[in-house]
């Protein structure tokens, strides 16, 4: 039998869970990561329902259930701590199994069930090109990969994007986003989002008595560095409700990630031949809805699909992006409207916010909920 294999570009979460894609479609997966080892860095992220259902098509879910502590509702309040609403996240009127995670955490499981045979470390791809029927990876070192298909899984700043669609500007969201954990357990299985004027902070439990949390604020691009982020959160947040203050207090300084944040706008094409895009590679999107690595693993799941439906790789890629590219481009317009609104200022544009999402009838609320969390290959 002929091996068929897949270079997929990128090790993070994405380019692990497009591995196990192309894996369960017969293909031998080599992934191409630029660092020169998988650290475990960065803070938390959440999962909702889609990605977890994505995961279990994959063959990881369990693994990751394992890892984390769900919730047992998600909640928004406002900066004093008012309610403005609650849903659950279990039991028969519940949205569906949600949890917040480490990135180390998740990238751990996901490299287990990949094998480090398959990844290789300190490998640039600065090109692309398909030709007679296969595709060629062109490291920064002079080394050339080939394979039958290639997955551009390399974040944000996709070499493969730019390769193949252009390389298009990045668009400025108009805020910064810190994130961190903390070793508090804040006593309650709900995740809370407040909104503030011109800013927001997210509360999530974890597992082992520790909190994710982050705090996105509205300011200009070119400004300075934060050097000190506990000290500079801790005068922004000084008068929001408890314990928002204390989670950033609780939190090791050195592990605090600042990322200013940006998207770009939404591609009408992102399969050629034998290359297609996966992730935020496709499409990056503002954190707000906290679907990025969400809609990676439905990327994922949905590409193994359609290569198990179809050997033939151009018309595979070309059917995983009709799948894809309206639910997921829909995803990066509503995160950056949400995100737009989130960062309001003014005190009566704020208190009509605020007023408007709490009389949002709760069974739309759950609608839209569930729609935005229903993940279909």
């Amino acid at each position: 039998m002929t091996v068929r294999r897949a270079i997929v570009v990128g090790g993070g979460p994405g380019g692990l869970a497009a591995a196990l894609a192309v894996r369960r479609a017969g293909f031998t997966p080599l992934v191409c990561e630029a660092a020169m080892e998988l650290r475990e860095v960065g803070s938390g992220l959440t999962l909702w329902p889609n990605a977890l259902r994505a995961l279990d098509d994959l063959g990881v879910g369990d693994a990751i259930r394992a890892a984390a502590a769900p919730l047992a509702a998600i909640a928004m309040n406002r900066a004093c701590g008012e309610r403005i609403f609650a849903v659950p996240c279990e039991g028969r009127d519940g949205i569906g199994w949600a949890a917040a995670l480490h990135r180390a955490e998740l990238q751990s499981r996901l490299l287990e069930a990949v094998g480090g045979s398959a990844i290789r470390l300190a490998s640039r791809c600065v090109a692309v090109r398909e030709h007679h029927g296969t595709v060629t990876a062109y490291l920064d070192g002079g080394e050339e990969l080939t394979g039958d298909l290639l997955v551009g899984a390399d974040g944000l700043h996709s070499r493969v994007r730019a390769a193949l669609a252009g390389d298009d500007e990045l668009r400025w969201a108009g805020y910064r986003v810190w994130r961190g954990v903390a070793e508090l357990d804040v006593g309650d299985r709900t995740g809370v989002t407040s909104l503030g004027r011109g800013a927001q902070f997210g509360i999530f439990p974890m597992s082992h008595g520790r909190t994710y949390w982050f705090a996105s604020l509205s300011g200009a691009r070119d400004e300075p560095a934060v050097r000190r982020p506990r000290d500079y959160l801790g005068s922004q947040l000084a008068s929001w409700h408890a314990p928002v203050a204390q989670l950033v207090d609780a939190t090791d300084e050195l592990s605090i990630v600042c990322t200013d944040v940006f998207d770009r706008r939404p591609l009408r094409r992102w399969s050629w031949g034998r290359i297609t895009l996966l992730g935020d590679a496709a499409h990056p999107s503002a954190p707000t809805l906290g679907q990025g690595a969400c809609q990676a693993f439905e990327d994922a799941a949905v590409l193994s699909r359609c290569l198990m439906q179809d050997h033939d790789v151009p018309r595979a890629l070309q059917r995983y992006q009709q799948r894809r590219l309206r639910r997921a481009n829909a995803i990066t317009d509503e995160s950056r409207r949400l995100g737009n609104v989130g960062q309001w200022r003014h005190p009566a544009a704020c208190r009509i916010r605020d007023w408007f999402i709490r009389a949002i009838p709760e069974p739309m609320r759950r609608r839209q909920l569930r729609g935005m969390f229903r993940y279909e290959q």
